[in-house]
């Protein structure tokens, strides 16, 4: 991994920079690759570089040393983003944000579950982890009175010009940083971003007496080139086409599954109902996803179906969040009209 130095960039050159310069693809994948970044207009980076306090060029890592309250080297680990991940980079265009999903390899046990690191990104706000907890909001609020979103987040951290910085020396360098705390259940965050480079350090601190302190070794950013997975739309946004086959899908389980036709149409006061809608830009898939939920935790229904772009139907699955079958007043509701395949 190369080690770089303190580094510019020059806002007016972005948005004229190849998709590709600086990128190496093996000859396996470069007309996917080509075709993503057609797809993308890769070469457009969409936040103001001149406040960007995390870069998230396509291939950039970041090697962070790791040490405990005694200041004892327990190992390493190494952060990246990478279209062809599991998640990468999303955007939801109906709440104007990025959520960024970095693989992570360390080899060091930090109690962390997830093999990859979550954030979002709003203009040059970012929010910490993706899942959230709705008992972490004020009673009251508008947050908890609304069914769960996953897509929730802890507010944001607003890297504004004139935050004040304070100076923050690692192995990788020297550098002026924006200090940010925040605490998830019963973890206390303090972590520090430098601009055009990233998180540089970090000390996280549960109630356990668990403590870890994460200092940046090595970065590499080379492609300045920004690439989006999946894109999150609404129902009414994907191609006429995909939709028909969609709703066909939906209809024929509900039929043969004998569930009411409207299931997945409207809300009700006992729960909720809706269409989460994203586009695989890797895969040139639509992911549809139909779901019915009670408040009573006793109906929980959802349908997926994945599309490509000749509204064929690769994949249909009736799997919820945690792998369980969708249960319908106590009976399991898992018949796939296998004719639509």
């Amino acid at each position: 991994m190369k080690k770089l130095g303190k580094f510019i960039l020059a806002s007016s050159t972005l948005f004229n920079i190849f998709a590709c310069q600086n990128t190496v693809v093996s000859s396996d994948n470069l007309e996917q690759q080509s075709q993503i970044q057609s797809n993308l207009k890769a070469d457009v980076y969409p936040f103001d570089v001149k406040k960007d306090f995390y870069p998230l060029y396509e291939g950039s890592n970041w090697k962070y040393e790791i040490f405990d309250k005694n200041k004892k080297l327990l190992g390493t680990s190494t952060k990246s983003v990478n279209s062809n991940s599991l998640d990468s980079i999303e955007s939801d265009k109906k709440n104007n944000y990025f959520i960024i999903s970095m693989k992570k390899d360390q080899n060091v046990n930090t109690n962390e579950k997830s093999e990859f690191e979550q954030i979002r990104r709003q203009g040059n706000k970012l929010a910490f982890g993706r899942y959230d907890n709705p008992l972490y909001y004020p009673s009251g609020s508008e947050k908890i009175t609304k069914a769960f979103d996953p897509y929730l987040f802890r507010p944001f951290v607003d890297f504004a010009a004139n935050n004040k910085t304070e100076t923050i020396k690692v192995k990788a360098g020297t550098f002026q940083c924006i200090k940010t705390e925040f605490t998830i259940n019963l973890d206390a965050f303090t972590i520090w971003y430098a601009k055009d480079i990233g998180e540089i350090k970090r000390i996280k601190e549960s109630s356990y007496g668990n403590y870890f302190n994460y200092e940046l070794s090595e970065y590499n950013l080379p492609s300045k080139n920004f690439v989006i997975k999946k894109d999150s739309l609404s129902l009414d946004k994907i191609p006429t086409n995909i939709k028909y086959k969609a709703e066909l899908a939906k209809k024929e389980y509900l039929k043969i599954n004998q569930l009411p036709e409207g299931l997945f149409d409207s809300s009700s006061f006992l729960g909720f109902a809706t269409a989460y809608v994203s586009h695989d830009n890797i895969k040139n898939l639509y992911d549809i996803s139909y779901v019915s939920k009670s408040l009573a935790g006793k109906d929980n229904v959802r349908l997926q179906l994945s599309l490509d772009h000749e509204s064929n139907i690769k994949n249909m699955s009736t799997l919820n969040e945690n792998n369980e079958k969708s249960t319908y007043k106590g009976t399991i509701v898992d018949k796939i009209p296998t004719t639509l395949l």
